[in-house]
């Protein structure tokens, strides 16, 4: 199914990398795991979207410089895409 997904929308292929939360001692909200996974994949983050369910993650995400969205569903999504010059 993914690399369906993939073959539908090749920006799903962007993803540089996973940061572990147990593996750097920080979980989501906390600012400083998306500053180190940033750092450790050279992102920018003024122009790297992050999406999630949680709104505590989104505004942690946002605190450290990120574009991010509030996961309510693939109408939504693909609004919010839209907008950030994703799709």
């Amino acid at each position: 199914m993914l690399l369906e997904a993939w073959g539908l929308f090749p920006f799903l292929e962007k993803p540089r990398g996973v940061t572990v939360s147990g593996e750097v001692g920080l979980t989501k909200p906390d600012e400083r795991i998306y500053r180190l996974h940033a750092d450790t994949f050279g992102l920018t983050p003024a122009t790297t979207l992050f999406i999630d369910d949680s709104a505590k993650n989104v505004e942690g995400a946002k605190g450290a410089g990120w574009n991010a969205v509030l996961f309510t569903g693939a109408d939504r999504l693909a609004e919010d895409f839209r907008e950030h010059g994703v799709m």
